[in-house]
C-alpha cells in the first residue's frame, strides 16, 4: 500500500469484511506497505483501510483463485 506520492504506508489497518457473514480478517501493513489477508474463504469481501473504504473496495475469492494474489489498495 502506498500513498498518493508512491511512498509506502506503514502501520495501516487493512480489513476484509465477508459480505455474507460480516466476519472480518485484519492485517497491519509493514514498513514496506505490504500486508497479508490470510485464510480468506470463497466469497466477496468489502475492503477498508483505517476504517475507510479502499479502492478497489471489494474483492471476490473464487474456488480457482491463486492462493497468493497481489492487490494494490488506494484510499479515495
Amino acid at each position: 500500500m502506498t500513498d498518493s506520492k508512491g511512498n509506502p504506508i506503514a502501520g495501516a489497518k487493512v480489513e476484509a469484511i465477508d459480505n455474507s457473514s460480516k466476519s472480518s480478517v485484519i492485517s497491519i501493513t509493514n514498513n514496506a506497505g505490504v500486508f497479508y489477508l490470510e485464510q480468506l474463504r470463497q466469497g466477496s469481501y468489502q475492503l477498508k483501510v483505517n476504517g475507510k473504504y479502499a479502492e478497489p473496495n471489494t474483492i471476490t475469492i473464487k474456488a480457482d483463485a491463486n492462493t497468493l494474489q497481489e492487490l494494490n489498495l488506494k484510499l479515495p
